[in-house]
C-alpha cells in the first residue's frame, strides 16, 4: 500500500533537507539531532499506521480507539468520553 509510507517518506525527506541545511549552517550536531527527531517521528507514525491497519483489515481508518485491549473503529464520542472518565 502506496500511501502508508507517504508520509514517513516525508519525514525523513523533510528531516534530511533541514538537517543539510544546519549542516551548511556549521552546526552539525544540530542537524544530527534534528533528523534522529525526524527519524523518530517517521518510525512512530509507521507503527501507529501498522496498528490501525491490523485493527480495520487493512484500511487506516481513523479514529481507531483502543479500550481495554480491543479496537473500535470510528466509536461515538459520547461512548468515548464515558470510557475515559470510567478510566480516572
Amino acid at each position: 500500500m502506496m500511501r502508508a509510507w507517504i508520509l514517513p517518506t516525508l519525514l525523513v525527506l523533510g528531516g534530511s533537507a533541514v538537517a543539510t541545511g544546519q549542516v551548511f549552517k556549521g552546526s552539525p550536531g544540530t542537524a544530527a539531532a534534528l533528523l534522529l527527531v525526524f527519524l523518530a517521528l517517521a518510525g512512530v507514525n509507521s507503527v501507529g499506521a501498522a496498528a490501525v491497519r491490523a485493527a480495520n483489515d487493512g484500511n487506516e481508518t481513523v479514529p481507531t480507539v483502543v479500550v481495554a485491549g480491543r479496537p473500535h473503529t470510528n466509536p461515538d464520542p459520547e461512548w468515548v468520553r464515558e470510557q475515559l472518565s470510567q478510566s480516572v
